[in-house]
């Protein structure tokens, strides 16, 4: 047997001369677009949670993206903001991440970092001048923001650290390399010592060799006596090496 709908309802009451007034009518139909209203708001709910959820996926991909880069070279020196290169240069990190993320509906991203020094207390937060070695300088936290066009926001953080290990040392050279590079872009040639990389503000302070002992820090760039680096004017050359494992590590470029 067929199931009777609202209509044929409505259209036996007539029938049947049982009067369905004018009033009895309104309510049938102001019943109908209720119904009507609930669905299409709890649509919109429903695909307005989805929406929102494929913007949360999105960032935290690329956060996720960003943070396995931290961890291959294992360190972060510097904070930087897409908004607000530090230059005008293809090889300065907001630059580089910005156009990374280029094509996505993302309106910023930001990265911070923070020392911290672990005592038996757990991590305390510590100034770039308290440590060095094995200190606070090696505890790093780095703290990842994206900024959705739609107004969504996201962050996570990594801690990295850096021990005395082969790959620690990479991470090192790998910082500076990448800090001569943005400074030949911007200037036009390499810097004539390792200092400039921070008075130029291409590093945060000059990283730490890991092999070294641990003593106290006076300024961001002391850590300078813990690396060669020769540069020649003449050919535009430059080599750079650890002085704990001169054999071990070397970098040089024009």
């Amino acid at each position: 047997m067929r199931r009777a709908n609202l209509k044929d309802l409505i259209l036996n009451a007539m029938n049947r001369n049982q009067g369905v007034t004018l009033i009895d009518f309104g309510f049938l139909v102001g019943m109908v677009l209720m119904v009507w209203a609930v669905i299409f708001s709890s649509s919109s709910y429903v695909l307005n949670k989805l929406n929102h959820m494929d913007h949360y996926v999105l960032l935290e991909t690329q956060i996720q993206k960003k943070i396995a880069q931290i961890k291959t070279i294992g360190y972060w020196s510097g904070d930087i903001n897409t908004d607000q290169p530090l230059y005008d240069s293809p090889l300065d990190p907001a630059v580089m991440w910005a156009k990374d993320m280029a094509g996505l509906p993302i309106k910023q991203g930001q990265i911070q970092s923070q020392f911290y020094t672990l005592t038996n207390d757990g991590l305390q937060v510590s100034d770039i001048n308290t440590a060095s070695g094995t200190g606070g300088s090696r505890i790093k936290k780095v703290s990842i923001k994206l900024i959705h066009n739609e107004g969504l926001e996201m962050e996570r953080s990594i801690f990295v650290s850096q021990y005395p290990s082969q790959k620690s040392l990479n991470a090192s050279m790998i910082i500076m390399q990448h800090a001569l590079a943005q400074y030949q872009s911007v200037f036009g040639y390499y810097p004539s010592n390792l200092t400039e990389l921070v008075d130029q503000q291409f590093l945060d302070e000059i990283p730490n060799d890991p092999y070294t002992k641990e003593r106290s820090k006076q300024s961001r760039t002391e850590e300078v006596v813990d690396w060669h680096y020769d540069y020649d004017s003449n050919t535009d050359q430059w080599q750079l090496f650890a002085h704990s494992n001169p054999q071990v590590q070397r970098a040089s470029g024009t």
